[in-house]
């Protein structure tokens, strides 16, 4: 289903697929592309969206390899998904389930 997010820097753009139980997540600096190959970081970006209160396991990936960075615990207590203090060079995929 669609559904909205908000960003703290209006150069960070998501996209991904929030279903009832997971979120497959892409953040993207909107300045990264065929003719901009290595855009200034946008550092402490936060990213929200809707999501149902629980508690959940949130891995980050690298975008090339597809291995996984880091991975955490995350408790939703208020209806939604709230990441801070991200760094966006140039993309960043997560899953939240």
């Amino acid at each position: 289903h669609q559904t909205s997010y908000t960003t703290s820097n209006s150069l960070v753009k998501a996209m991904g697929y929030v279903t009832d139980s997971a979120i497959y997540g892409y953040l993207y600096n909107n300045q990264w592309n065929y003719w901009n190959k290595g855009p200034d970081a946008i550092t402490n970006v936060s990213f929200e969206v809707a999501f149902p209160n629980g508690t959940y396991q949130l891995s980050y990936y690298d975008t090339i390899t597809g291995e996984i960075i880091s991975q955490s615990s995350v408790v939703i207590t208020d209806g939604k998904l709230s990441l801070e203090g991200l760094n966006v060079t140039t993309d960043l995929a997560f899953i939240l389930e």
